[in-house]
Order: structure tokens, then sequence, then C-alpha cells
């Protein structure tokens, strides 16, 4: 099968219509048209209003740069990795118009993660690969590197699973830390990375209880040796806050699914009582920082409760805890389960999310939210791709100069079609 990754830049002016740009490309960009499946792209600012795409091909990895007007920086797609593990991509910006890129598997005991640099030229620069690692995450460090945390299966018969986190620079590693360390809970479970801003890290995982620690830009541990309960649940999602904390959102991890948040001081202190509960309950599968300190969540709603129907929901929370837009914001009504999306910054306080659903062929769609939950681009959002075959797994849109954003799929429009 022949797959082709494509991409368009969509204007995103506040109380203006958006649009497909790049007139040259009715039918939007391509990026690479190859044989053999392309697919799971991702996509990052190039810090120059272009940006950088990933995405797997066969057991590698390639990545191509568009710059701001539709062009390619370079003359072929990038190999970064020709032998890798397959696996979901993800990767930030090296602040030099470079990248490093994440790829790594979830549940598979025996999973290797592998972490690239990868130059503004295209040139690999260096890889990191790490055995019996799983359920990776990477965050850019604030000053051009990069922190990732994984689970650690090494210590398995020994110790249990083990969070574990790498800072990484321009040259490769610089620490590597077991953050959770051999804490009497059993196993250290899907951990979430966030920066401080300058070189040190906000990580939270699941064990008995959610748990959050802070790393110093050296790697230390700044809170308790085993880190900072918050309270019990599953699958924790962290950001940080301009005032030297973190706020982090998880689920209650027992039917009725509910959705908690709770903010962490810059000393380690929770704050309040005990977690707030988000409305409506979500397995949220993008947490953004908010431009007031807060959060975004988006995630699909629980359909056991009403309306029971599928749908992808946004809520916002201020730094004190209170949840802002009533029962959330409903983005989407999904027409099939097989519904992907994707959500970032808008770079104006605000989100937009892009989404791929159809009833028998798939389409890519977006819609933005304003800083105050109001969907800026019509109540139903706005048609990204409709081209024949499917486009599907879109890899959001990112903020492009001054009121524009780039998106990014995997589209079949070539196999035939």
């Amino acid at each position: 099968m022949k797959f082709l990754v494509a991409c368009i830049l969509v204007s995103a002016a506040i109380g203006a219509e958006a649009r497909a740009e790049w007139p040259n490309h009715a039918n939007n960009l391509p990026v690479w048209i190859a044989p053999g499946y392309q697919s799971y792209p991702t996509i990052v600012s190039d810090g120059a209003a272009g940006s950088i795409i990933v995405w797997n091909e066969g057991p590698g990895t390639r990545a191509h740069r568009i710059l701001a007007d539709g062009t390619f920086a370079w003359d072929s797609a990038a190999v970064v990795c020709s032998s890798c593990t397959q696996g979901l991509l993800t990767a930030v910006n090296d602040a030099s118009g470079g990248a490093y890129i994440l790829s790594g598997r979830h549940n598979d005991l025996n999973g290797k993660t592998y972490v690239h640099h990868l130059s503004v030229d295209g040139a690999a620069l260096w890889s990191v690969t790490e055995s019996s690692a799983v359920d990776p995450e990477i965050a850019a460090d604030g000053t051009g590197g990069a922190l990732v945390v994984w689970e650690n299966y090494q210590t398995y018969s020994a110790t249990g699973v083990n969070v574990f986190a790498q800072r990484f620079n321009e040259s490769g590693s610089l620490w590597r830390v077991n953050v959770s360390g051999d804490a009497p809970y059993g196993h250290e479970l899907e951990p979430s990375v966030a920066s401080d801003g300058s070189g040190g890290a906000f990580v939270a995982w699941e064990a008995a209880g959610i748990m959050v620690q802070r790393l110093s830009p050296l790697g230390a541990k700044e809170w308790q040796p085993y880190g900072v309960s918050l309270g019990t649940g599953r699958t924790p999602s962290i950001v940080a806050d301009p005032v030297g904390g973190a706020m982090v959102a998880w689920g209650s991890g027992t039917a009725p699914w509910v959705t908690l948040v709770r903010r962490v001081n810059s000393s380690g202190v929770p704050i309040g009582s005990g977690p707030i509960e988000v409305t409506p309950p979500m397995g949220f599968g993008h947490v953004l920082p908010a431009s007031d300190g807060g959060m975004i969540l988006v995630g699909e709603a629980d359909i056991s409760r009403p309306p029971y129907y599928d749908r992808v929901v946004a809520q916002r929370i201020q730094p004190d805890g209170q949840v802002l837009w009533a029962d959330g914001v409903e983005i989407v009504v999904a027409e099939s389960a097989n519904l992907t999306y994707h959500a970032a910054p808008d770079g104006s306080g605000g989100v937009i999310v892009t989404y791929s659903d159809g009833d028998g062929v798939f389409n890519v769609y977006a819609q933005r939210l304003s800083a105050d939950g109001e969907k800026l681009w019509g109540e139903e959002g706005v048609v990204v791709s409709s081209a024949g075959a499917d486009q599907k797994n879109p890899a959001g849109m990112i903020p492009s100069g001054t009121n524009y954003a780039i998106v990014a799929w995997g589209d079949g429009r070539n196999d035939g079609g």
C-alpha cells in the first residue's frame, strides 16, 4: 500500500473564517509519496514559522522540513533511523531549527525507546536507544535540550518497574536518573514530564497513588526521596506553572470515571485538602498549559453518562482550581469509533483541535477555542482535507507566525485514488 504524508497551512485569524493557504497546492501539500506505508506523523515547529514533520516508514523513521511558504528546506526527506522498531512518534524543537525525536511502544516489556537529534539541515546527529523501556514522553527543557521519561523494565524482576528520566542537549545525554527510586509501592507506571523552563523537570507517575517529583537541571531530586503523593488514581499528565510549581490531571481509575486535578507548589507541597473534580469526566488525551498558569484538558467524554454518545470535549482549569467552562466545550460528536484527534496551543491562550472522522471515508477537520472557550471556527469547525480516500491520524496544528497554523496527517489518496 502507498500512503503519503500531507500537510497544509491554515489561517487562524481571530474573528475570521479559517481557510487553507499555500494556494498552489489546492489538494494540500504532499510531503512524501513512496512505496510501502507511511504512518503516524508528528509535527514540530522549526522556530521560523515552518515545521519539521516526522513519520514511520517500514522499519524506520523519516522527516522533512517545510518552510512557511510551503517549499521544502531539504532536497529529500531525511532518514532519522533506518531500522528502528516502529512506535508512536513525538518531537520537540531544539531551539536551533532542528528537533529531538522520540519513538517508543506501549505495553511491551521488551520494547525499546529511541531518542534522535536531527539538525536544522536534516542531518541525523546522534541516536540513543534504551532497552526494556516503554511509555516514553518528551518535553523541551527550555534551554535547547530535551527531557525524556519512561517506564524501565530492566528492574522488573528485582524491584519492580521504575520511572526513569534523562536529559539531552545538542551533544547527547547529560544525565540519567531513577526518578521513583526503589520506592516501596510496587510498580511505578505511566510517567509524564514537563519542563521548569531552565533545564529542570517535573515528573508525575502512577504508583500506589499519583506521585510527583521535581528534578534540578543537574538531575537531583528536589522533593521527597520517592516523590510527593497527590491522591489516588491512574494515568497522570503534568504541566508546569509560572511560579515554580506544577499542576497534574489524572483519572480516578474506578467506575464511574472521575477526572481529578491538583496543584503542587514550588516547595513540593500539594495545594488544598485534596484534588478537585473536573466536569465533564473524560479520558483526556491532551493536557496543555494555559496562559494563566492553569491547564486545558482535551479528551473523550465518558459515554457511560448523559448524553451517552461519543464526543471530544475540552475544559480549562485555573491555577486556583476553578473549572471555567461549565460542563466543558463539545468540540466534535464522533461518527465513527475510529476517531483520532490531537490538540495544541494556538499561541494566544486558546487551543486548536484537529481530528479525523467520517462515515465510510475519513476526513480531517479542525476547531479552535479561544481562552474563554468560544468556538472561533463555527459551531462545527472547518474541513482541513476532504480529498479522495482516507485522511487519518492528524498530527495537530502548530502556530506558524502570526495567525497561521500547520497540520499534517497520513493520507490514502495515492493508493489508486
